[in-house]
């Protein structure tokens, strides 16, 4: 501390000084400026991939539940097809912004819905071959664990979901 204290005496003195705590003040303010809005940038893409989701396994539900070639489940088709672009675009956010576990549990969540999808199709097709597809269970376990892993990486506590469970 005795040469850098040496060196500012002999080369301007508090100017110079000035100067450098300036420099370094600029220089972590933009880092955590950056690494504010890289947080804020994955919580958006995180929140956008959850509600992509959540309006897909909705459609799903309508498609279900209409009668075949109806002008409902027509509309519900169009209606997975741009939802699952909408999921695809959020995921290709995450991808970018997201940490490797979150990366990990929304490519789950893609492919689980891809899942569904397919075996729906595959039971339109030939009704006594059963694909596998995914439940409501399998949907919840997949979702709380990206809520898990997106909160993990923003930083956040991880949900007491017993608490939410009850109606206490």
């Amino acid at each position: 501390m005795s040469e850098i204290w040496m060196w500012l005496q002999q080369s301007g003195g508090w100017v110079t000084a000035s100067a450098l705590v300036a420099g370094f003040a600029w220089i972590t303010g933009n880092h955590w400026e950056r690494r504010k809005l890289s947080r804020a940038e994955r919580a958006s893409a995180y929140a956008n991939f959850l509600s992509a989701c959540s309006r897909r396994w909705q459609v799903f539900s309508d498609r279900d539940r209409a009668s075949d070639e109806s002008e409902a489940w027509h509309r519900a088709n169009e209606d997975v097809k741009r939802l699952r672009e909408d999921a695809y675009d959020a995921y290709t956010l995450i991808q970018i912004l997201g940490s490797q576990k979150a990366v990990e549990t929304a490519l789950n969540l893609v492919r689980a819905y891809d899942q569904r999808n397919k075996s729906y199709w595959d039971r339109r097709k030939t009704p006594s071959v059963r694909t596998p597809g995914v439940g409501s269970d399998d949907k919840a376990k997949l979702l709380n664990d990206f809520v898990e892993a997106a909160r993990k990486d923003l930083g956040l506590k991880t949900l007491d979901t017993e608490s939410l469970r009850n109606d206490d």
